[in-house]
């Protein structure tokens, strides 16, 4: 299988600035079981959150163009995580980044995030099953 191209060739470097050529590595790329790749960065809550902030609208526009027009393929999905006592948080916002702590809208509970990927599966093999019953008829 081939991976989505990430900026400049290279598979751990987004370009952050269109000034100056600052980057940065995520800390998690996975790929799902149902083929879905996950590109994820963890920040503690309220810290350097203008630097947070460049990360993750950088990582926000690359998971937007990667997306465009990827027609059947698995979607390429991520953002910024954050730990809320025993949780995690993904931002999953619009309109730009905000802290956890300014703001809970626009983040999902990373178990959520992982429940609606097992639940697209779950429908893909439900379908699956559909075609393959109706092509022996």
């Amino acid at each position: 299988m081939e991976y989505p191209a990430l900026p400049n060739g290279n598979a751990n470097l987004f370009e952050t600035s269109t000034k100056s050529r600052n980057t940065f590595q995520p800390d998690f790329i996975v790929k799902f079981v149902d083929g879905t790749v996950g590109i994820f960065d963890t920040k503690p809550i309220d810290h350097r959150v203008e630097d947070t902030a460049v990360k993750a609208n950088a990582l926000s526009k690359y998971l937007r163009d990667i997306n465009t027009n990827r027609g059947i393929l698995p979607p390429v999905i991520g953002g910024i995580v954050v730990k809320d006592g025993t949780q995690f948080y993904v931002y999953v916002g619009t309109g730009g980044y905000h802290d956890y702590a300014a703001d809970p809208k626009g983040w999902m509970n990373f178990n959520e995030l992982l429940r609606n990927i097992n639940d697209g599966m779950k429908l893909t093999q439900r379908i699956e099953q559909y075609l393959a019953q109706f092509k022996k008829n």
